[in-house]
């Protein structure tokens, strides 16, 4: 087959989510199947590093797909044309856009509908164009690949897709997270922490994140057990609409033990030493930041909605992110020795159960499949 692909979010520098769908599952598969050619469609100069094999052909055209204007230029001009000039069977784009202008047949990545449960999170240029196109995307693709079985039950329940369209694609673990021992865990607390323990949070901080109400809970936590020596760190980059964050930790009477670092090259190592997660997100297609905690084998307080369940099972303590005293109770939960135990444990077991190699062969097996039907028709 000529697989053409949607490689656009395969950046230089640390992958976030898509990016890193992206490039797991693409790794394997082109590894897997040196019988096929792939070609990898960037609106931008290529990381030579992407290129994983000689069958990828690298296929760089503009314009730099950065803004709604030219994300349509890019999928409907650039990619319309370059399907044509290189003959592609199927295209794969593991991300929310697809091309409406051909029939090349496509399989679509969905990793979750935010834009349409939290439209005010986003520039408004961003949220018309998602609200105008995105029920043609899901209308146009031939196989979707939904990254939860909640973010499928989205796109089932708005867009009114059948069954037979639609499959689940989890993601797996983050290569580079695993276990410190409690010397590496020491170090890095002196590093990062004045060798104090402390919460972690990984992920960007953007208001679904629901990082101004994490504060509130750990300004409460802290509150509530006053010899608590705990603080919070917070990896990751700021985004747009983060207000109500600054509010939170200006007014926070602990700021001084709030420590934003940003996005970080070690930030495996900052997780693996944590006392526990909290990710307590108000929507998440999946949650990587989930299996990156049980990687690391520290307990995990997360979300009772959308995905966060589904990918952390028993193995995390779910709270209500909308309500500040169930975060609470949920961070004190994970400071029990026996309840920590207890989830470390279950988080191996359940880290078992996601797979990037099971992703990659499932992907894989839609793309041939709508090939083939393609062909017989």
């Amino acid at each position: 087959m000529r697989i053409g692909v949607n490689t656009r979010l395969l950046l230089p520098g640390t992958l976030e989510g898509i990016g890193r769908f992206t490039h797991e599952v693409l790794r394997r598969m082109v590894i897997e199947h040196p019988e096929d050619e792939f070609y990898f469609f960037f609106d931008r100069a290529c990381d030579e590093k992407y290129l994983y094999a000689e069958n990828v052909i690298p296929v760089v055209s503009g314009p730099q797909s950065r803004h709604p204007v030219l994300w349509y230029l890019w999928f409907e001009k650039s990619i319309s044309k370059a399907l044509i000039q290189h003959k592609i069977d199927v295209f794969f784009t593991p991300e929310l856009y697809c091309c409406l202008s051909l029939d090349t047949p496509t399989l679509m990545i969905v990793h979750d509908l935010a834009y349409a449960h939290y439209p005010r999170h986003i520039p408004f240029s961003h949220r018309t164009y998602l609200e105008y196109f995105v029920p043609r995307f899901i209308k146009r693709a031939d196989m979707i690949g939904c990254v939860s079985k909640a973010t499928m039950d989205d796109v089932q329940s708005r867009f009114q897709v059948g069954t037979d369209k639609m499959f689940v694609s989890y993601n797996g673990p983050t290569p580079g997270f695993s276990p410190l021992t409690d010397e590496e865990k020491r170090r890095v607390r002196e590093e990062v922490s004045d060798g104090c323990p402390y919460f972690v949070y990984i992920g960007s901080m953007h208001p679904r994140k629901n990082i101004g109400r994490l504060i509130l809970a750990y300004d409460q936590l802290r509150k509530n057990n006053p010899s608590l020596n705990h603080k919070l760190i917070l990896i990751g980059r700021l985004a747009w609409k983060a207000i109500r964050i600054k509010e939170a930790y200006d007014n926070s009477p602990f700021k001084e033990d709030i420590i934003s670092l940003g996005q970080r090259k070690d930030a495996a190592r900052i997780v693996g030493a944590a006392e526990a997660m909290v990710y307590v997100s108000l929507l998440e297609g999946f949650g990587i930041p989930i299996l990156e905690a049980m990687q690391c084998e520290i307990p995990v307080v997360t979300s009772n909605v959308s995905s966060m369940p589904e990918v952390a099972g028993d193995a995390g303590v779910q709270v209500n992110p909308k309500d500040v005293d169930s975060i609470v109770k949920g961070m004190e939960e994970v400071l029990d020795s026996d309840q920590r135990n207890r989830l470390i444990e279950e988080g191996r077991e359940r880290l078992s159960q996601f797979s990037w190699d099971e992703t990659a062969s499932k992907v894989y097996k839609e793309l041939q499949k709508i090939a083939n039907l393609k062909i017989s028709n």
